[in-house]
């Protein structure tokens, strides 16, 4: 991986929008007077990414087969009566209207279903509570000697969604405890675990000063994304047809591009495309045999959250440019209507799989978003098959804190850019279905200490969905550690950017992955 030079690491850099200016984040300016201006600014980005992605992926849609149709309707008034035409008409908005009827009685009924939280045989369990309640411990120890971070106080209310201390009694606080570490409802814990979570929580109360009353307030509620009720709403089934649309049509646009589509049992259930390396200008013989060159390794990418790996496409056009590449397509968080999520270890598997059957055994590994969990599941279960890491909006770091968990899951629109957002992505049936039910923060967090070698970390300064300033903290405390010496981890930070920003085209940081193929500096 090339390292990235002085003027993109400059953490003084430019804003690329004017009007970003005055949205620089200080300490004391409350988050929530910021997020509709970051939620804005987001979806600006997913936009123009979608937008600029379009010019690709259109152009495959127009086959001979589409012409001939849009000739063919015109030539429809001809050939046949008016009258003809109307009845067609009368019965195709029909049956349009019972599809719909139907789509939306078989939606309601699955929402019921989703609903359920999942039974404890089905849940993935943290491996050692202690562990993770032991780390928890230190970063919120870490946390609070920022001066913009947070004291253990204020991360126990984050957790209540800011309900006071005084309100929060220790019924409640056993009740997010046993939720936080074991994954379970109190009345499900085993002895040995309930004398440990309450050992835990009797730990924060003398390390922390907390002076919790006894009993149970009902209306005091913590964050608990596997138990709590999923938010959902109604998406027609002609929402899902369009979507089906440019899944198809972009998928149509990446073989042009050269990739091959692999899906289905063959690849352990996961769903990818792959590029072979770029073609060279000829070969070196020797004594009549071919001598290969030296192999650059893979590029595997992992998208976010939102219509799949549409928004991605030019992205994915100079990445192939340059090295053969692997886009991983997760059809369970791009409103495919999909509820098969595939569990994290199975999950790393099929990527060290993909990665043989192809015959590598390393590879660079570029996540963004939602990819960054993925990125974390490589790094438990399959850390072999990773060279380098690149992490885009990276939300999988510092999930211990509550800001990714409220910002995206939680907090109430009360904004129509807002609203608009939350329609569209989270409150999306399967994508909340796979927020709600088949999201373990336990197993889905990234610790700074598991970062492989060489890992780049790319932030955006106004991040609606992570904490960006405490995550810039955060490595950048791991940076001056002595045992991080060798790791050379790097952390670009873009001020003025938004939470997808980093995986456009348009920006004009010399660094941008949308640049890639542009620039001498890369992020490979």
């Amino acid at each position: 991986m090339a390292r990235i030079n002085d003027a993109a690491m400059a953490s003084s850099m430019s804003p690329k929008k004017t009007s970003s200016r005055s949205l620089r984040r200080s300490p004391s300016m409350d988050f929530d007077e910021l997020h509709p201006h970051m939620m804005y600014g987001a979806l600006m980005s997913f936009l123009d990414s979608l937008y600029r992605s379009s010019w690709d992926v259109v152009p495959s849609v127009v086959s001979a087969r589409v012409v001939a149709l849009a000739l063919l309707i015109p030539a429809m008034f001809i050939v046949f009566p008016l009258i003809v035409l109307e009845r067609i008409v009368e019965i195709t908005t029909v049956l349009i209207v019972l599809a719909e009827a139907s789509f939306f009685l078989w939606l309601r009924r699955l929402r019921s279903r989703l609903n359920l939280v999942r039974p404890m045989s089905q849940r993935l369990l943290p491996v050692q509570p202690h562990d993770v309640f032991e780390r928890t411990l230190a970063r919120i120890d870490q946390c609070a000697t920022w001066p913009i971070g947070r004291t253990p106080t204020e991360w126990l209310e984050g957790w209540f969604m800011k309900t006071p201390i005084s309100q929060i009694k220790r019924g409640n606080a056993e009740e997010f405890f046993a939720w936080a570490f074991f994954n379970k409802y109190p009345s499900e814990l085993k002895e040995e675990e309930m004398s440990e979570m309450k050992a835990m929580l009797q730990e924060c109360e003398r390390r922390y000063g907390w002076e919790l009353a006894g009993g149970y307030s009902t209306g005091v509620r913590p964050m608990r994304i596997n138990f709590d009720r999923i938010q959902a709403w109604y998406h027609p089934l002609w929402y899902y047809a369009g979507i089906l649309g440019l899944r198809l049509a972009t998928r149509s646009t990446m073989q042009l591009m050269g990739f091959t589509y692999h899906g289905g049992e063959a690849s352990g259930g996961l769903s990818y495309f792959h590029c072979p390396p770029p073609a060279r200008p000829g070969q070196l013989l020797e004594v009549g045999k071919v001598v290969e060159p030296s192999r650059a390794l893979p590029v595997v990418l992992v998208h976010g959250l939102g219509i799949g790996i549409a928004p991605y496409v030019q992205f994915i056009r100079q990445l192939s440019a340059l090295r053969e590449c692997f886009v991983i397509e997760l059809p369970e968080i791009s409103q495919a209507c999909c509820e098969s999520v595939l569990p994290p270890e199975v999950m790393a598997e099929a990527l060290s799989a993909m990665l043989q059957a192809h015959g590598h055994r390393q590879a660079i590994f570029i996540s963004h978003s939602y990819g960054t969990f993925v990125m974390s599941w490589v790094l438990q279960f399959r850390r072999d098959f990773v060279a380098k890491a690149v992490l885009l909006d990276p939300v999988a770091l510092l999930l211990a804190q509550p800001d990714v968990a409220y910002n995206f899951l939680y907090r109430q629109p009360d904004q129509p850019m807002l609203m608009f957002a939350a329609h569209f992505v989270r409150w999306e049936l399967f994508s909340a279905h796979v927020l709600m039910r088949h999201f373990y923060w336990h197993h889905n967090v990234l610790w700074k200490e598991d970062l492989p070698p060489n890992s780049l970390v790319v932030l955006s300064s106004h991040d609606d969905i992570c904490n960006s300033h405490y995550v810039r903290r955060y490595l950048e405390d791991h940076q001056r550690q002595e045992d991080a010496a060798k790791s050379k981890l790097q952390v670009l930070w873009l001020d003025g950017f938004f939470h997808g920003d980093s995986d456009s085209e348009s920006q004009d940081w010399p660094g941008a992955p949308g640049r890639i193929s542009h620039r001498r500096t890369s992020v490979l």
